[in-house]
């Protein structure tokens, strides 16, 4: 009579303790969680910075494919915002990027095994060019385009299983 109770007890322990109450399931991180390397340079071609003109160039530099024809999957989840450096913490000077987007995760065989959420955060030092024009010895005017390079200085990243 004394096992079966302690195994009733224990039962009814152990069911409660795999009960999460209803809740949401706990958040899974998976490191390492590459997103992409320091010292890369993008461009934007404009005399002025702009989320917009940032978040093709970005993309194209991103460890995860998401920009090509097989990775429509992917596109639609791309989220970008920019800014200058404003909050505690924040280099004033840096023009940073904060976005996410879901990528596959792929094992050595190539095959997806899950699907990632990167979450991220990188931090550029900025250089900014003037356009500028002049004219050659036919008379022809030549206009060169202001634009900005964009170097990742900072980068966090957090890789969430969905």
């Amino acid at each position: 009579m004394k096992k079966a109770i302690l195994l009733l007890i224990a039962a009814v322990l152990m069911a409660g303790c795999s009960d999460n109450g209803g809740g949401p399931p706990p958040v899974v991180y998976v490191t390492p969680c590459a997103l992409i390397g320091g010292g890369v340079t993008i461009r934007a071609n404009s005399s002025t910075l702009q989320t917009s003109l940032v978040k093709t160039p970005l993309a194209r530099v991103f460890v995860d494919d998401i920009t090509s024809e097989k990775a429509e999957r992917w596109k639609g989840n791309y989220t970008l915002s920019c800014y200058w450096g404003a909050n505690v913490g924040e280099v004033s000077d840096y023009y940073y990027c904060t976005g996410s987007y879901l990528a596959p995760d792929i094992n050595d065989k190539g095959v997806i095994v899950r699907t990632l959420k990167k979450e991220f955060k990188i931090g550029f030092s900025v250089s900014s060019y003037e356009g500028s024009s002049w004219t050659d010895l036919s008379g022809i005017v030549h206009r060169d385009e202001s634009y900005s390079d964009l170097t990742v200085e900072s980068v966090d990243v957090k890789c969430k299983v969905v």
